[in-house]
């Protein structure tokens, strides 16, 4: 689609509805090269104080992936507030990544296990299994494949 068309203020609202609609808080972002990274980025800065008026001073942050910082991968994780992850599509191909790649392997330090349960749906004290306010309930927990009591 041509530029100037307005897709990054299309998906960025998208993300600020679902966040005060449904309570979706963590978003990834993904992007095919650095240079669109980078106008993603200048996009949320320039557009942030529109969206918080917008969106009654939602607090939010957002964030390149870098593979050296996994703290901030973890606070990404674990926050209360609307998050947004920008990454390209080359750090999922790079041997720099933090998360793994190849067939499921057991986990030694339980927390990358915590922070998925986390990152499930978005939901503030949420985690596997839980939705937000008003989605229909699928009957599975959302993660392990168990069921959910009816």
């Amino acid at each position: 689609m041509e530029t100037g068309t307005g897709k990054t203020y299309v998906y960025l609202r998208t993300i600020f509805e679902l966040s005060q609609r449904y309570g979706f808080q963590k978003f990834i972002v993904v992007v095919p090269s650095v240079a669109i990274r980078e106008g993603v980025l200048k996009n949320i800065e320039i557009t942030a104080e529109h969206f918080r008026a917008l969106y009654n001073n939602l607090p939010f942050e957002h964030f390149v992936y870098d593979a050296r910082k996994v703290n901030r991968l973890r606070q990404f994780a674990t926050s209360n507030t609307l998050q947004i992850l920008v990454i390209n599509i080359d750090a999922f191909r790079s041997r720099d990544r933090c998360w793994p790649s190849g067939p499921p392997r057991r986990l030694v330090d339980p927390a990358p296990a915590t922070v998925a349960a986390v990152v499930d749906h978005g939901v503030p004290g949420g985690g596997l299994g839980r939705l937000p306010p008003g989605w229909p309930a699928s009957g599975r927990d959302h993660g392990t494949g168990t069921r959910q009591p009816a």
